[in-house]
């Protein structure tokens, strides 16, 4: 299921990459890059937006005043999707689709 994840390149890390993950009232983002939790050494980290676009803790994803979770191998990622799922009861295709068409987190 990793692999369905579409990555663009980090804005700021040529050899980092990125995913934006859209939940409708929640957006995901997944990156890899130098300056991300473990990125240097191939984990991802994801963080959790609200519509406006500001960082949120949410329960059973991420730690309360820790808003960005790192660290993370590909199947623990497609974990943390799959509970993002749970959360917003929407089929993990149907977002997976949907977020391949977006190219940012704003769109």
């Amino acid at each position: 299921m990793f692999d369905q994840i579409k990555f663009h390149p980090h804005p700021t890390d040529k050899k980092g990459k990125q995913a934006h993950i859209d939940f409708v009232d929640y957006k995901m983002s997944i990156v890899c890059s130098s300056t991300s939790y473990g990125g240097d050494k191939g984990f991802y980290e994801i963080a959790i937006f609200d519509k406006d676009g500001e960082f949120i803790d949410l329960k059973g994803i991420t730690e309360k005043n820790d808003n960005v979770h790192g660290w993370l191998r590909e199947h623990e990622v497609v974990l943390v999707i799959e509970k993002m799922c749970e959360i917003t009861k929407m089929d993990i295709r149907l977002v997976l689709l949907r977020s391949a068409f977006k190219e940012t987190r704003n769109d």
